[in-house]
């Protein structure tokens, strides 16, 4: 999730700052590659009956593709990743086994259940609580979560299941 957040978070200071950063990209492509730039305060020509418009190539290229390309990108995301269908990955994420499964996390784990009502009853929701708080206990004290052996060592058996 926090590539997400890196990745709308880049989107936005792109659509803010990154224009002029574009056009100097292509206009060192134009030049490597001897094509013709087309002057951005003509009057941009639409269509192929070489009609001109009021706005200009720079106006058309700016607001009229570079802004919408970045804004539906950022739509795009928005709607994937939005508060409602995150949760659920970051409650899964906390059966995460890096650094000896530090961001286990019961209670992300028990609103799982809020998304599946019909799926658990009141006493099962008290039963599973009563398990994953045993599973930390039980975790904590066994010797091979303990950071007594790194992530990665293969003598560490239970991190390779």
């Amino acid at each position: 999730m926090v590539l997400v957040e890196v990745a709308k978070e880049r989107l936005a200071t792109m659509r803010d700052e990154g224009w002029d950063t574009l056009l100097n990209e292509a206009h060192v492509f134009y030049n490597k590659h001897e094509i013709l730039i087309p002057n951005m305060e003509d009057a941009h020509v639409k269509g192929r009956r070489c009609k001109a418009s009021q706005d200009t190539n720079l106006h058309n290229y700016q607001v009229d593709l570079f802004y919408p390309v970045i804004d539906i990108q950022l739509q795009e995301l928005n709607g994937r990743f939005n508060e409602v269908s995150t949760e659920p990955i970051l409650c899964i994420a906390c059966l995460n086994h890096n650094d000896s499964f530090s961001p286990f996390n019961v209670e992300k784990l028990l609103n799982m259940t809020e998304f599946y009502p019909c799926g658990f009853f009141d006493v099962e929701i008290f039963a599973l609580k009563n398990q994953l708080d045993n599973y930390t206990v039980d975790v904590h004290r066994d010797a091979r979560f303990a950071n007594l052996k790194g992530i990665g060592d293969p003598s560490n058996k239970i991190m390779e299941t």
